[in-house]
């Protein structure tokens, strides 16, 4: 997992520009050692709205966000239809409503995996398989946000 979040409801908490020439490029050196061990998921915290940085994230190999909260960005159908297999969500509820009542946690988890959506999505401890010779492990992991991340 990437560290801390880098974005509030109204987007990065940094400019674009400064994530895409500061942040990315740390982030691709550390993805390069992640898949160099057979890691292919790394993931970070996202409570706001990633959209303006989600590109740079993907290109620096961060492609799972976690917890990604509906409130403060796009509904995660509309990302995984654009962004198609190369991005993984894990969460994607309304956290509010869910605390709210719990008898209405069946249907509010439904709305949020509409058509396309509805892929397997990971525990919260994320377990990452590797291929290892003709064998396939898995393994908890975790990895950690480099500077200027906030």
């Amino acid at each position: 997992m990437a560290g801390k979040d880098i974005c509030f409801k109204n987007g990065p908490i940094v400019s674009v520009d400064f994530f895409k020439d500061v942040v990315m490029p740390r982030y691709k050196r550390i993805n390069k050692k992640l898949k160099a061990v057979g890691i292919d998921i790394w993931f970070t915290d996202c409570d706001g709205d990633v959209r303006p940085i989600l590109p740079y994230f993907l290109e620096g190999g961060i492609n799972c966000l976690f917890p990604f909260e509906v409130n403060g960005c796009a509904h995660p159908a509309e990302l995984l239809n654009q962004y198609g297999k190369e991005l993984h969500i894990m969460g994607g509820v309304d956290k509010i409503q869910l605390a709210m009542a719990q008898r209405r946690s069946r249907p509010i988890l439904k709305r949020s995996l509409p058509g396309r959506a509805r892929r397997p999505t990971f525990p919260s401890a994320i377990i990452v398989a590797r291929r290892t010779s003709n064998r396939t492990t898995t393994s908890t992991t975790s990895t950690s946000k480099s500077a200027c991340s906030g």
